[in-house]
């Protein structure tokens, strides 16, 4: 049965296991459910509705750190054509990030950390957010349950990226016949989504193609102590546990503070901004009104841009 939802930013995501089966045709079959999505245009915004259920092998689930179990969901997500690029990015912690072609959302946020209870945090991400220190989702040490394609399942069962969606490259780099430039999505703000292999001159697409590398780092040193008017933040060194042990670096890599660039692509043959996957990211780069038209908001009510700054995010 599909259920329409509210989508919620919970957190979570151990082995590769496929709890799928492969019909004759090719296509994969989730506890009796497979892919439906449409994409269309119309009057100025792109639509993109979906079941919820990826076209691509996962993992077990549910798991001992993950206790849901992949169902049907209703999404319907609503993003500008022509978003309007933003200098300054806009924060957006606790929105859905985007959504894939294949209509699996990009959902990265982490758990906010609460003092001496992290067991509290994951069933209640927001609960610390006055900490402002926000777990990384895919950090080695914070068990979330996910799945080779940095994904895991939140209620009622929707499945949803927090990082490299791998089976969904697979396939696509299985039917375009290349790994180059592949469109993975659409960003809530409007601009797509692609993934980490792209031109060396970003608008030339015939020059030679590299592996794009982000230009965050992870911090050195200890962490600092929080005012006295906040709830207490966690202490040690940065070690990649949480969102702000990263800092940007502007020029130390190819991309900018949201984890993107201009350039030429297949899609965009005159050019457009463009963000990567992977894609933890807590903000947008362009103003619009992208929201889920059907299963209540997808991202935000107002304006935002887009904003990558953590572990899974240095490739």
């Amino acid at each position: 049965m599909k259920q329409l939802v509210k989508i919620i930013s919970l957190c979570a995501c151990v082995s590769f296991t496929a709890c799928d089966d492969d019909d004759d045709d090719g296509t994969i079959t989730i506890n009796g459910f497979k892919n439906e999505v449409s994409i269309t245009e119309k009057d100025g915004y792109r639509y993109i509705v979906s079941n919820g259920i990826p076209d691509h092998e996962v993992g077990q689930f549910p798991n001992a750190e993950d206790p849901i179990a992949i169902a049907e969901v209703d999404l319907e997500y609503r993003v500008a054509l022509q978003p309007n690029y933003l200098n300054t990015p806009l924060i957006t912690t606790g929105y859905e990030l985007g959504v894939g072609i294949n209509g699996v959302p990009y959902d990265p946020n982490g758990p906010f950390y609460i003092h001496n209870d992290e067991r509290r945090a994951i069933m209640n991400p927001f609960d610390g957010i006055a900490s402002g220190w926000q777990y990384e989702g895919l950090a080695e040490n914070v068990k979330l349950g996910h799945d080779d394609n940095d994904a895991h399942v939140q209620p009622p069962g929707l499945y949803h990226y927090h990082g490299v969606p791998l089976g969904l490259i697979n396939n696509l780099t299985t039917k375009k016949k290349t790994s180059t430039m592949l469109l993975l999505g659409y960003a809530a703000d409007g601009y797509p989504i692609y993934n980490d292999m792209s031109y060396t001159d970003a608008n030339n697409t015939s020059s030679a193609v590299k592996k794009l590398k982000s230009s965050y780092r992870l911090r050195t040193g200890t962490r600092p102590a929080n005012p006295s008017d906040k709830p207490t933040a966690p202490s040690g060194t940065y070690d990649g546990t949480f969102v702000q042990d990263y800092e940007y670096v502007k020029g130390l890599g190819d991309l900018d503070e949201c984890n993107g660039r201009f350039g030429k692509t297949a899609e965009y043959p005159n050019g457009t901004y463009y963000t990567l996957s992977p894609t933890t990211g807590l903000s947008f780069r362009a103003t619009s009104e992208a929201h889920l038209t059907k299963a209540s908001e997808f991202l935000a009510k107002e304006n935002h841009c887009m904003f990558h700054n953590s572990a899974c995010i240095l490739f």
